[in-house]
């Protein structure tokens, strides 16, 4: 008799294409289906291209209806959900195996981005109840989703108790080494945190052609503070060269960011493609990625996803890029925020060609070594063995 193929359930906030982790997430659900898997998610909220994204899945069930049924799985893996109700709910199976996935740092900042409203000056405190709520609290109104008081209650009250559960997790599972610390610092068991690194398909080979005239640089990201648009507006300003920029994302930012664009009298040289699903072509058509971040990524996935692709990286040195981006090797480190310095070295890199051929190359050795499904595939059946043995 054959034994039934391993199942597995996703937990999420949202079903559909909400940011660059959600679409790891739908990768996942087709490379551990491919592996023979079964994969079945239950979400709150359906977001873009839902039909699309729900399509990588076996089944997308509300949380009621998956809860009913986890016996069926051997494995509950959770993302982003903050409802105090369900987190309990979901605790409570603790007769299947249960692991929290953590990709960003609102499981321990109630600021939810880890630096400080005045000066954006990233953080690096364990949680405090008072200081954190403070901060938070000085978020911009219109960011809060309720009223002052309410929104008071849920920093002061809601989050302490939300990230007493998020430590009651038997396994939680980080991307980078980074996330992993930030986890330790602020409470979670060194047991507890486990590193799983992502997978990325190669491209189907590194660039060799000369470089594009002009060259062609490319951004990727939502167009909110955080990502660093603003910065790196200011760094193309800063290049002492001719250059065309894509700049792929949308957000909040993007009418003040069109306008930066025109008084730095960019506008012919800067496009803005607006959000894109897949992005292959735009990485094999360009011939540097910037990575100009604010605040502290807790992996970088698309740095990842262009090395792949054989493209090369200038980047702040922030959060966990350094997993995947190693200076003088596949690309550029610098000093965060020094928009001066990321200018220069990218000119520099720019002007030789043969180094930047090099990095690429360099860079989708590293995704093939550190970085394939195969090794992936491993490690997540250790981690859900792990997890059944764990009962």
């Amino acid at each position: 008799m054959s034994k039934a193929p391993p199942r597995i359930l996703f937990l999420s906030r949202y079903a559909g294409f909400a940011g660059g982790i959600e679409r790891y997430m739908h990768a996942t659900a087709q490379l551990l289906r491919s592996a023979g898997y079964g994969l079945d998610c239950a979400c709150q909220e359906q977001t873009r291209d839902y039909e699309l994204f729900a399509a990588g899945f076996d089944n997308i069930l509300s949380l009621p209806e998956a809860l009913q049924q986890q016996d069926q799985y051997d494995l509950l893996a959770v993302h982003k959900i903050f409802d105090r109700h369900w987190l309990e709910k979901i605790l409570s199976c603790r007769s299947r195996g249960l692991a929290l996935f953590v990709h960003d740092h609102d499981t321990y900042c109630p600021r939810r981005h880890y630096y400080t409203p005045f000066g954006r000056r990233n953080c690096r405190r364990k949680y405090f109840r008072v200081p954190c709520t403070a901060c938070a609290m000085l978020t911009s109104p219109r960011h809060w989703q309720q009223g002052p008081l309410d929104q008071l209650l849920e920093l002061g009250c809601e989050f302490p108790r939300r990230l007493d559960l998020f430590r009651q997790f038997p396994a939680v599972v980080v991307l980078s080494d980074f996330m992993r610390g930030n986890l330790l610092h602020n409470g979670f068991a060194p047991e507890q945190v486990l590193k799983l690194p992502p997978f990325v398909r190669l491209g189907k080979c590194a660039h060799t052609a000369p470089l594009h005239r002009p060259p062609q640089l490319l951004f990727v990201g939502q167009l909110i503070r955080g990502k660093g648009a603003d910065l790196l507006l200011q760094t193309l300003a800063r290049l002492e060269m001719d250059f065309r920029a894509v700049i792929a994302g949308d957000g909040f930012d993007r009418p003040g960011l069109e306008k930066m664009t025109a008084e730095l009298n960019l506008q012919e040289k800067v496009h803005f493609a607006g959000w894109v699903r897949e992005t292959e072509e735009l990485y094999a058509s360009s011939d540097l990625l910037l990575l100009p971040a604010r605040w502290q990524e807790p992996f970088g996935l698309v740095g990842l996803e262009a090395a792949a692709q054989g493209l090369p990286i200038a980047a702040f040195d922030l959060g966990g890029c350094r997993e995947y981006l190693l200076p003088g090797i596949n690309g550029l480190l610098v000093p965060p925020g020094e928009v001066d310095e990321l200018a220069r070295q990218t000119s520099a890199l720019l002007r030789d060609p043969e180094r930047l051929l090099a990095y690429g190359q360099a860079g989708m050795n590293i995704a093939r070594e550190k970085f394939s499904p195969e090794l992936f595939l491993e490690n997540f059946s250790r981690l859900r063995l792990s997890e059944r043995g764990s009962r």
